[in-house]
């Protein structure tokens, strides 16, 4: 592992610009050590997007260590969160979570509104079609992130959401339906 950790740092400072190169290191997520998750939840960020994403997504899959998760959020900064997040909430057997991944969902979700509102869209659209039987842990992971990345950004999201009818239209029935969980 440590020889794969030196590698993947020596990758950082060159660029990773081969197919088989990023195939490899998508690969070496699954039964990897923590040292070795760690350094590839910092190096996703130099991927292409969707390969960072099936790595990041990977890798949170069954990630108990706080410090790779940690490593993950970082990366999940600089990357689309959205698809992260619904590799998560979309997975098998999300019904159960443990309290970790409900965390993790949460955050992911708060990071939707970091960035312009084509990010935050798609979390909305997920949860308003979810039928209101269905509330559960997880549809409320996503509203709670979503409702505190709003609460952080303050006034100038308010501005950049104002300029889209259309949005508030959809974040209304969305927050109506969740108050009443």
């Amino acid at each position: 592992p440590k020889v794969r950790i030196q590698s993947l740092r020596l990758l950082n400072n060159e660029g990773i610009r081969s197919a088989a190169i990023t195939e490899t290191i998508c690969n070496m997520a699954r039964g990897a050590p923590p040292e070795l998750r760690f350094q590839l939840a910092l190096s996703a960020r130099l991927l292409p997007p969707d390969d960072s994403v099936r790595l990041l997504s990977d890798l949170v899959a069954d990630e108990p260590s706080p410090e790779v998760r940690t490593a993950l959020l970082c990366t999940a900064n600089t990357l689309p969160s959205w698809p992260i997040l619904k590799n998560l909430i979309d997975a098998p057997g999300v019904a159960e979570l443990p309290d970790w991944k409900l965390d993790f969902i949460e955050k992911l979700a708060e990071l939707t509104t970091n960035r312009d509102r084509s990010e935050m869209i798609p979390s909305l659209k997920w949860l308003a079609d979810r039928p209101a039987s269905l509330i559960g842990s997880v549809e409320l992971a996503v509203l709670n992130g979503i409702s505190r990345g709003i609460d952080s950004h303050g006034a100038p999201f308010i501005e950049r959401a104002s300029r889209s009818a259309s949005e508030l239209e959809m974040l209304s029935p969305v927050l109506a339906t969740y108050a009443d969980a």
